[in-house]
């Protein structure tokens, strides 16, 4: 029996050091050794939620599904878990194609928050992802915004040369749809025709010292550590003098990047079958060219239960969530299909209403947006205590609960509130079901016969 024979018939029975070994010998790359070893290497933006590759968050319209995704950036950027979930350092570019003035606000207002900022880059644009003039802005705004990704023109070049379409594209074919996205249309017909836009809509400052930044980015290891002191402080200052944002940031979390599309309808012609599959194929040509994660954001219909477009979406996604609005302070993420890994359980989320300090509009008014956080607990608060806009039984309850109080007396307090009416039986029994209810949520505590509301 040859080398591969004796490997597929030992199987996983005995995955010994010698097992391993000829299977890496008989089948190189493809083994089942390298795939565990490739698995054990990191494999998610929000470790055991969006794994990395590309993926949805979906929702229907006006289910916070920006809120979340800008949250998750943030956390990201900056190397925060995110609702106690670890994520994957890196820069975050967000696509959005819906318009960003309100996205501004939001970010500021995480900023100020988490008291904590990052390489997130909000560019207003709409590349159509679908066709090669898309795929070919959306490679310029890579190049500009998280040069990291190449070192060199040489590279960049390297990197597109199989995107053999692209060069088949006339000056014509750039023209932008929209006159707001003019810049990005050119940055990215400068990108592929002549690699990364190095200092193209960049500062004067930053012009300046474009001829210092390329040579200090295309050194070698080797000339970097026989620098001086001195000298590697001052190429430092140059390459982070271009983008603050990544002081402190490791050689690796430097050459990482998200990029987040907002959203799927306004980047694409429609959700036909033709549309889903180029888009598909663009958003993986990107991937392939730049080493980047991409999540889409997409729309259910207004019920929230129906998919829009074709089923090409999942099947060929790395992950897919989706987002349920619940109520006017809280959403369900939910999974919908993890490629490698079991489901989640579904996450609940609070949308906190923060006002950015000292900031006003042309009124006076100050700003305030909503961002995402992490919210259980007052979720299930929220399912115990409210019925639509009625107040339950079990929400009467907790209002009661004040301070420690024995159950006898908290009995009488709930039993003579003017909301309960009927034999005393009957209010006892809803007594009984309601503390239930607030103790099986773990909105309170029952020790004996002592009741308190739990703590968060």
């Amino acid at each position: 029996m040859g080398t591969i024979g004796r490997a597929v018939g030992m199987g996983f029975r005995m995955l010994t050091a010698d097992t391993l070994t000829m299977w890496h010998e008989a089948l190189g790359d493809q083994s089942p050794y390298e795939a565990l070893r490739r698995a054990r290497g990191s494999s998610w933006l929000v470790d055991g939620v969006i794994p990395r590759g590309h993926s949805w968050l979906i929702g229907a319209p006006a289910s916070y599904k920006s809120f979340v995704a800008l949250s998750v950036a943030h956390a990201i950027v900056c190397g925060r878990p995110w609702v106690g979930r670890d994520t994957r350092k890196a820069t975050v570019i967000y696509v959005a194609a819906e318009g960003g003035g309100g996205l501004h606000v939001r970010r500021a207002a995480l900023d100020e928050f988490h008291e904590q900022s990052g390489p997130l880059f909000i560019v207003s644009c709409r590349p159509q992802l679908d066709t090669p003039e898309g795929l070919a802005e959306l490679l310029g705004i890579v190049g500009e915004l998280a040069p990291d990704r190449v070192t060199s023109r040489a590279e960049w070049a390297a990197a597109v040369s199989g995107l053999d379409d692209l060069t088949d594209l006339s000056d014509e074919a750039h023209q932008p749809r929209d006159t707001s996205i003019n810049r990005a249309y050119t940055r990215g017909l400068y990108a592929w025709r002549g690699g990364p836009p190095w200092g193209h809509v960049a500062s004067a400052t930053r012009a300046q010292r474009e001829p210092d930044r390329l040579r200090y980015r295309t050194m070698t290891p080797q000339q970097v550590e026989a620098m001086t002191e001195a000298e590697q402080a001052e190429r430092v200052a140059v390459l982070d003098g271009n983008f603050p944002e990544l002081a402190g940031f490791t050689p690796d979390e430097r050459a990482r990047l998200v990029v987040i599309v907002d959203t799927y309808a306004q980047t694409a012609a429609d959700d036909e079958k033709g549309a889903v599959s180029a888009f598909n194929k663009n958003i993986r040509r990107l991937i392939e060219a730049t080493g980047a994660d991409v999540v889409v954001l997409d729309h259910l219909q207004k019920s929230g239960g129906e998919f829009m477009g074709s089923l090409a979406k999942l099947g060929d996604a790395d992950g897919m969530v989706k987002l349920t609005r619940k109520g006017d302070r809280h959403a369900l993420l939910t999974c919908e299909k993890l490629k490698d890994a079991p489901e989640f359980e579904p996450i609940a989320l609070e949308l906190l209403p923060v006002e950015l300090e000292g900031v006003a509009d042309h009124a006076g008014r100050p700003y305030g947006t909503l961002i995402a956080t992490e919210g259980s607990q007052t979720y299930r608060q929220a399912k115990a205590v409210t019925k639509g806009a009625k107040t339950t039984a079990a929400g009467v309850l907790l209002n009661l609960i004040h301070e420690p109080v024995t159950k006898a007396t908290l009995r009488e307090l709930f039993t003579n509130h003017e909301s309960q009416t009927g034999e005393l039986k009957s209010r006892q029994k809803a007594f009984n079901r309601a503390l239930e209810i607030l103790v099986n949520s773990g909105l309170v505590t029952l020790n004996g016969e002592l009741v308190d509301k739990a703590t968060a």
